[in-house]
């Protein structure tokens, strides 16, 4: 094992910087040597780019609705998420044009805008389709019973002569 401070181990400094008469290596902020790996001046790189930070979290929840959308039990609670996702899209694309550069993330925003439109519309067009059916089913008439039994038999006979129909 080597320390840092062995006289034994060989100078590794001394060999990328060549000591000449009246001339020292360079040294950084701290007293050290300057590697020949650091970054470059602050001048020239961009310290703090700006990002859309609001595209990714619409292109999931735009995602998360359609997931919801096409899924059996959670298909009635996918409108809202949809409306979330629409509304989180819209203001990540107007985000996005304010920003240059590869952060934009505007072919992000304009993918969960497509996908939250394709969820919201899924969507009612399932609640669309359920009301339609349960009004020309006659089965919304069962539940004006207070009765549950009747209510059970009513059902029942709207489906049934609905499938014989």
């Amino acid at each position: 094992m080597t320390t840092p401070n062995d006289p034994n181990q060989p100078n590794y400094d001394a060999y990328r910087y060549p000591e000449t008469p009246g001339q020292t290596p360079p040294q950084d902020n701290y007293g050290g040597y300057q590697s020949t790996y650091d970054a470059p001046p602050a001048g020239n790189w961009a310290v703090d780019a700006a990002r859309n930070g609001v595209a990714p979290w619409a292109l999931g929840v735009s995602i998360l609705a359609l997931v919801m959308t096409v899924s059996i039990f959670l298909t009635a609670f996918a409108a809202p998420v949809a409306l979330i996702a629409l509304i989180l899209a819209i203001v990540a694309l107007v985000k996005s044009r304010k920003i240059t550069g590869p952060y934009a993330r505007k072919g992000m925003s304009i993918t969960a805008l497509v996908l939250s439109i394709i969820a919201l519309v899924l969507s009612v067009l399932f609640w669309v389709v359920i009301t339609v059916f349960l009004s020309e089913s006659g089965v919304m008439d069962c539940f004006t019973l207070t009765d549950p039994a009747a209510q059970q038999a009513c059902v029942d006979q709207a489906l049934n002569d609905l499938s014989n129909a």
